[in-house]
């Protein structure tokens, strides 16, 4: 069991200046590393899903566990994380099981992305470069497609189309690409 393969340390060094570009206010590669708990939890869930890949399930689960009591970021060892995701202030995260996060996405504090687990191909797939903002609710098994940006406090319960602004609860589609859709009231219950 070679967990530490050819390039894993040039990875994780790319990793953290995709997202040290993303945050203007990290100054360097090394405060990213120290001092972001995001990235903490993405690294030490990077081993935990590959000891889920090899049917070690348990040991996983406690990887996972451990994570979550350093970071406070729940992610479950059987989510698929991209490469340069954020998870920036990520206090109260929980990244449920089959969820699938694409390359670059931004994930905001307490932020809940749980997949349908009627079958265990219904995955929640983020597409690259989605922002959701804190405290939205990302629950289902569909896709957002690439560069959508969820609004905070939103509760997504279907597909949105790529490039789109989302807002509201049930979310629905404010923006589509760059061009303001007009909202007319929903009525009150």
């Amino acid at each position: 069991m070679n967990i530490i393969k050819r390039g894993f340390f040039k990875n994780i060094v790319e990793e953290l200046h995709k997202i040290k570009e993303k945050d203007p206010s990290a100054k360097s590669i090394f405060e990213v590393f120290c001092l972001y708990p995001g990235v903490h939890a993405v690294l030490i869930h990077r081993f935990a899903y590959h000891f889920y890949k090899l049917k070690m399930t348990v040991l996983a689960e406690i990887i996972a566990k451990v994570a979550r009591l350093l970071t406070g970021i729940d992610i479950h060892p059987s989510a698929r994380i991209g490469s340069g995701v954020l998870i920036d202030h990520g206090m109260g995260v929980v990244i449920g099981e089959n969820v699938v996060i694409g390359d670059g996405c931004i994930i905001y504090q307490g932020v809940s992305l749980m997949a349908d687990k009627k079958l265990p191909a219904d995955c929640l797939v983020l597409g690259k470069n989605v922002l959701v903002g804190s405290g939205a609710v990302v629950v289902g098994a569909y896709e957002i497609g690439d560069n959508c940006k969820i609004a905070s406090n939103a509760v997504v319960l279907d597909a949105i189309p790529k490039d789109s602004t989302v807002a509201g609860v049930p979310a629905i589609v404010v923006k589509q690409n760059g061009i303001r859709i007009k909202v007319l009231p929903q009525p009150l219950h």
